[in-house]
């Protein structure tokens, strides 16, 4: 069984293509000068505990290295001009059971 294209649907499928390709057509303009609109920090979820490191999908998880790795990102940071710092978690593991933990 075989499927032939009608000359109706290869043009439209062309019209679209080119269609696409014009609005997504990076313009042939200079880059924006000045100074960015914003600049923003991401730190990754930080999974913290208070309890022994843990192998986890063959990587381990050094949970108590935690707030002094985020120590050192927040120093790195702070050296940069940002205008914000998003946090992408919780802080914490979702395992945590230990309440000085929390208290931490």
């Amino acid at each position: 069984m075989s499927f032939k294209l009608s000359p109706t649907m290869a043009s439209d499928e062309l019209e679209a293509k080119q269609s696409c390709e014009r609005s997504c057509a990076v313009p042939d303009n200079e880059p924006p000068s000045g100074p960015p609109l914003a600049t923003i920090g991401l730190l990754a979820d930080v999974q913290y505990a208070d309890k022994p490191d843990r192998v986890i999908g063959g990587m381990t998880r050094y949970y108590r290295l935690a707030l002094s790795k985020l120590r050192c990102a927040v120093t790195s940071l702070n050296l940069q001009p940002l205008s914000a710092v998003i946090h992408l978690g919780d802080i914490i593991d979702g395992n945590a059971s230990d309440p000085s933990t929390l208290s931490d």
